[in-house]
């Protein structure tokens, strides 16, 4: 199998695989299937990543505000939010508050594709 799936990798022909090794071209096709099958697969003898808990955020305080403001205004930017928090003592960045309103407003409904003539 390791000599079919380097000269694959090298650019070999089946044909010229099937030749060169004495083997079928149902093997060739078979050990190549294989090899790429198992490759998709996780590996068994590394263990999975531990899960690890969610690090706490400068913005976790403020947010009941941030979901107060949501409701509030139907159409408030991420930039008024984050400069309201501004005037109420939030340190932190921009963008953690553009991520944290992304992630707590509704998705839009989608737009009907089809219009009424």
């Amino acid at each position: 199998m390791h000599q079919v799936v380097i000269l694959a990798e090298q650019g070999v022909s089946r044909r010229a695989l099937t030749r060169a090794l004495g083997v079928s071209r149902n093997t060739v096709r078979a050990l190549l299937r294989e090899h790429a099958r198992s490759r998709a697969e996780p590996h068994t003898a590394l263990a999975a990543a531990p899960a690890r808990a969610p690090r706490a955020s400068p913005l976790d305080a403020h947010l009941p505000r941030i979901v107060a403001l949501l409701g509030q205004y139907e159409d408030i930017t991420a930039q008024r939010i984050f400069e309201v928090l501004r005037e109420e003592g939030f340190a932190g960045g921009y963008t953690a508050v553009k991520k944290r309103v992304r992630r707590l407003r509704p998705a839009p409904a989608p737009a009907n594709p089809i219009t009424p003539s």
